[in-house]
C-alpha cells in the first residue's frame, strides 16, 4: 500500500512540475520562479522513489 502511496505523490508531483514549465511561458516577471518551481516539484518527483521509499520498508 505504501508503494502505491509513494507512487500516486511522484507521479503527481512530476506531472504538476511539467505544468509549472508550461506555465512559465506565459506569466511574465515571474519566469524563472515558476520554472524552478518545476523543476524542484520533477526532482522531488524522483527522489522519492529512489531515496525516500526504501528507507520506509521495514
Amino acid at each position: 500500500m505504501k508503494n502505491a502511496v509513494f507512487f500516486v505523490v511522484s507521479f503527481a508531483l512530476f506531472v504538476g512540475g511539467i505544468l509549472l514549465f508550461a506555465l512559465a511561458w506565459s506569466t511574465p516577471g515571474w519566469e524563472i520562479l515558476i520554472a524552478l518551481g518545476g523543476v524542484s516539484s520533477i526532482a522531488l518527483a524522483f527522489i522519492i522513489p529512489v531515496h525516500i521509499s526504501p528507507l520506509m520498508d521495514p
